[in-house]
């Protein structure tokens, strides 16, 4: 069946759907809680030890045992914001707290304590009717580039959806392959004017800082789990909104690596959290005012002889009648208030066009 009609028509929760960055995997299912040994299964894992009230009694397995297709198609789905605003729009936080949240940083940088901390913000849209989750699946399917696609509808009333371009691993058989992804900037207007930009960022020394961390961190945690380990030359990839700078890791893992340790050690990166990361965590618990859930979570599906994990970011969470988005940018000693605020502008950008906004 095409689209994802067969898909929206279940009764049965949670539904997901899957999609690999590249889009040569893909896969559908509606399921239950996972068994105590699954062959496959779909990997939720939170940011937060302890997330908001909702989250809480879903676990880190998603089994779909029902139904799961693969090779998906879809046409661009008829927009339901063309002649529907927003009755409020809301910011957490707000520039003011932004900014004050930089500068706490930025001091705690300066004493030594704290090298990067990555500040998340969450915009919240309240409509007068309800959400249709389905709309920004198919939507994004169409529109997102070089991006993992992720829809989890764990009821009627609520549905987590993310088009991130952040890989955390993807293992076939003991072959893994990993990534650093960060520093950031926006796209062009013209094809002169993007290379303009990508040069800029590839010399850009806050930036180079802030992929800095992210590539050091991944670099040390995977080479004790690796007989053989290799690093390419730094990129610069695009996604639909912004681009980025990128190193690529592969290697060999030794032969007692599950993928439980490997999850648990490449996860959270600085690219989502900061350095160190007990400093970063205890900086986020004081001063992020709102919960994280599974936003800069990870997520993917779990087989024997294939894995492909990638982070929740880029994502937005659906609950009745709101829209709540999350973006979040790397703050280091370097760090400008008013162009990490645009840069989340620029991050939430796919999002605010299929809200006609």
């Amino acid at each position: 069946m095409q689209n994802f009609h067969w898909l929206k028509k279940h009764s049965l929760y949670p539904k997901i759907y899957f999609e690999s960055r590249c889009s040569n995997f893909d896969i559908c299912g509606v399921g239950e809680k996972k068994p105590q040994h699954p062959h496959s299964y779909f990997f939720l894992k939170f940011f937060e030890q302890n997330g908001s009230d909702f989250w809480k009694h879903f676990p880190e397995g998603i089994y779909c045992p029902a139904v799961i297709k693969k090779g998906f198609q879809t046409t661009a789905p008829v927009n339901p914001f063309t002649h529907l605003k927003p009755d409020l729009i809301v910011n957490t936080p707000d520039f003011t707290s932004w900014k004050r949240n930089i500068e706490k940083a930025k001091k705690l940088m300066k004493k030594g304590f704290l090298q990067k901390v990555v500040l998340a913000r969450q915009s919240t849209f309240s409509y007068s009717q309800k959400i249709d989750p389905f709309y920004f699946l198919e939507a994004l399917k169409i529109q997102k580039k070089n991006s993992f696609l992720l829809f989890f509808q764990p009821s009627i009333d609520e549905a987590f959806i993310s088009f991130s371009p952040e890989r955390l691993y993807l293992r076939q058989d003991r072959h893994i392959l990993s990534e650093a992804i960060a520093g950031t900037k926006h796209l062009g207007n013209t094809l002169q004017e993007n290379h303009k930009l990508k040069q800029e960022l590839l010399k850009d020394p806050k930036e180079q800082n802030e992929f800095s961390f992210v590539k050091n961190f991944v670099q040390e945690k995977l080479h004790p789990l690796c007989k053989t380990m290799q690093l390419t030359s730094t990129k610069v990839i695009e996604t639909s909104d912004v681009q980025h700078l990128c190193n690529l890791f592969s290697g060999h893992l030794h032969r007692d690596i599950n993928d439980e340790i490997l999850i648990h050690t490449l996860h959270p990166t600085p690219a989502t959290l900061g350095i160190p990361c007990d400093t970063a965590y205890s900086f986020l618990n004081e001063n992020e005012s709102f919960s994280r859930g599974l936003y800069a979570g990870c997520f993917g599906w779990i087989q024997p002889d294939r894995t492909e994990i990638t982070v929740g970011i880029r994502s937005a969470l659906i609950k009745k009648n709101e829209l709540h988005i999350f973006a979040g940018t790397g703050i280091v000693a370097e760090s400008d208030p008013e162009k990490e605020w645009q840069e989340l502008e620029n991050k939430t950008a796919t999002f605010r066009k299929l809200l006609c906004l």
